[in-house]
């Protein structure tokens, strides 16, 4: 049986040779990337004014060829000041999402060799999608394009952060959750949630509530319980880890309980 092989491009040539002799070799396979695929990125917006629904801010990070995760930040923030920087007047944590980078198969008619990848699978608001462009090899910047439907198309100019951000992962269980009212005006509530993990290391632990289109029917709101890991590969160690939520425009009328999620060892569900 004869096979034959036939490129129109010297740079398959050189990709096939490169996979062939690694085959060989025994040596691990190197993806070629092509064009920005293989590009690892942390980016992030300014405040958007106006919003996208609730979202104030947009991070993602992640390498367009494997997906990345996603931040879709409901903090508010102040006005700018004379450096142009912005300050956060609210410190909720939203989790970053899973997201894939969907290649979009359009030609840039300037000739830059730009890219343009839909964003999959952030749980943006109702009848919104997120694309990422990337630009060439040369220079250029990364821009965010966001459909709304019945609005105009909005272009973000996204920033490079100097690095990635460190991932937060849920803790492996859900130990206690303790709740105070606090009779201010609103109300607030304060939730305290108990955590373990099986390695020592943990650091800035965070109480994130999941955010609903509408309240939920039952009355029971939903939080996980976030951390950063240590790095490398700490020994086994049950540690401890306490996170506190405010929940500064709580509704008693809406709300009947509170459930918190882990990783592994089930769930924790408090009724008022």
């Amino acid at each position: 049986m004869e096979i034959r092989f036939h490129f129109s491009q010297p740079g398959k040539v050189f990709r096939f040779l490169l996979f062939a002799g690694t085959c060989l070799l025994g040596l691990p396979h190197l993806a070629v990337a092509q064009g920005s695929r293989g590009r690892v990125v942390a980016l992030e917006t300014l405040p958007l004014v106006p919003p996208v629904g609730d979202i104030h801010r947009i991070t993602l990070s992640g390498s367009l060829d494997q997906g990345g995760e996603m931040v879709l930040d409901g903090n508010q923030f102040s006005s700018a000041d004379r450096f142009g920087d912005f300050q956060t007047s609210t410190a909720a944590f939203y989790p970053p999402v899973a997201v894939q980078f969907r290649y979009v198969d359009l030609p840039d008619s300037t000739g830059a060799r730009r890219k343009v990848y839909e964003i999959v699978g952030a749980a943006q608001p109702p009848k919104t999608r997120y694309y990422l462009v990337s630009p060439s090899r040369k220079s250029g910047n990364y821009r965010l394009i966001i459909d709304q439907q019945g609005q105009d198309r909005r272009v973000v100019s996204l920033e490079v952060l100097p690095e990635p951000p460190t991932p937060s992962e849920r803790l492996g269980r859900i130990l206690k959750v303790d709740h105070a009212l606090l009779k201010t005006n609103p109300p607030t509530l304060v939730v305290k949630v108990t955590g373990q993990a099986n390695t020592a290391g943990w650091s800035e632990p965070k109480l994130a509530r999941r955010v609903y289109v509408k309240p939920p029917a039952d009355g029971i709101w939903e939080f996980d319980l976030f951390a950063t890991p240590p790095p490398g590969n700490p020994p086994p160690a049950v540690s401890k880890i306490e996170a506190i939520y405010r929940w500064t425009d709580f509704d008693p009328a809406t709300v009947k309980g509170l459930r918190v999620y882990g990783k592994d060892d089930g769930v924790v569900e408090v009724l008022f």
